[in-house]
Parts: C-alpha cells; sequence; structure tokens
C-alpha cells in the first residue's frame, strides 16, 4: 500500500476522488468539507487544493487547502516586531489525514509543501510567513516544522490556536 500526490485543478473530476464519505479524520467538520465542499471549492480555483491518494484503493486520505491571505498583528506577539498592522501570508485553511493514515509523515508533507509554495512567493511578493488556526491537539506536531503560537495563554473552549511560521530567512533547500 501506498500514496500518490494530486494537485487538485479545475480538471479534476469527481472520479478523481473516489469514496469521499469513507474519509474520516477524526473531526467532522473538516469531514464534511471534503465530502461536500472540496471539490466545488476546487473548480472555482479560489485555493489551492492537495491529497494524497491511497494507490490501492484510491481513496483520499489526506488534504489540505491554502491560499494567500493576510493577517492582523494586533494583539499578537508580532506586534512587539513593529510590523504593519496587516501582513500578507499563506494560510493553511484546513489540512486533514484520514485517521487510518495517521502517523505515516502525510501531514508532514502538505505542510513542508505549504511551506515551500510560501517560500517561492515570499521571493516575489515578500509574503513573510504561514498562518493556521490550530487544534489544540495539533499544536506539538506544527511546533515541531517551526511554528509558533500567536498569542499567549489558552483560546476558550473549542476555539482554535493562532500559529505562525516566519519563513523571511529559509530557502527551499531547507525543506527538501
Amino acid at each position: 500500500m501506498g500514496e500518490t500526490y494530486l494537485n487538485c485543478d479545475k480538471n479534476t473530476e469527481s472520479k478523481d476522488l473516489k469514496n469521499l464519505k469513507k474519509f474520516d479524520c477524526g473531526i467532522k467538520t473538516l469531514n464534511k468539507y471534503l465530502q461536500d465542499n472540496f471539490l466545488k471549492n476546487v473548480k472555482n480555483g479560489s485555493r489551492k487544493s492537495e491529497v494524497f491518494i491511497d494507490t490501492t484503493t484510491g481513496d483520499v486520505v489526506a488534504f489540505m487547502v491554502t491560499s494567500l491571505s493576510s493577517l492582523q498583528t494586533k494583539e499578537t506577539l508580532l506586534e512587539k516586531e513593529k510590523l504593519p498592522r496587516e501582513i500578507s501570508c499563506l494560510k493553511i485553511w484546513m489540512i486533514a489525514v484520514d485517521l487510518k493514515y495517521q502517523g505515516k509523515g502525510l501531514g508532514k508533507k502538505l505542510m513542508l509543501n505549504a511551506i515551500i509554495d510560501a517560500i517561492k512567493v515570499h521571493e516575489i511578493t515578500k509574503c513573510a510567513y504561514v498562518y493556521l488556526d490550530a487544534a489544540p491537539t495539533a499544536v506539538n506536531f506544527y511546533e515541531t516544522l517551526g511554528f509558533e503560537k500567536l498569542t499567549e495563554g489558552q483560546p476558550a473552549e473549542g476555539e482554535p490556536i493562532k500559529m505562525v511560521l516566519d519563513i523571511r530567512d529559509y530557502k527551499e533547500e531547507d525543506f527538501n
């Protein structure tokens, strides 16, 4: 059993993304997004959408959605850097790995793809950060990739933890 990577685009068809209803990452909102909205958003082209597909079954086993965005620096740890009130960033809107495939490095591969994309964009536009809203259970994983919490303390119950990775001093080779 292996997995293959697919960068989805407007030519991606539902036949390319089999058995979406079987996907279960353990978080209902992410499962529902993949099953009900992923392909629609791929078709409208507003965000980059990537998946890993099991080469044996054809099932989608991991996905990520990213786009360029902006981040308010007020009331965050970035405020100390005297940055403008709003900065450009690559936002990771969603990332999920099916429970049966977690621990195999697929989430890390998707994250490294996003970081490399952000570095390429930074070379052109000076987009300096990768931003995401982390589930509390995923914070340690993101910290191993260099992400830092944007705020001190714990968020309210059920709220995500805002995290960033400053990519200004990285090069693409640092993540290959």
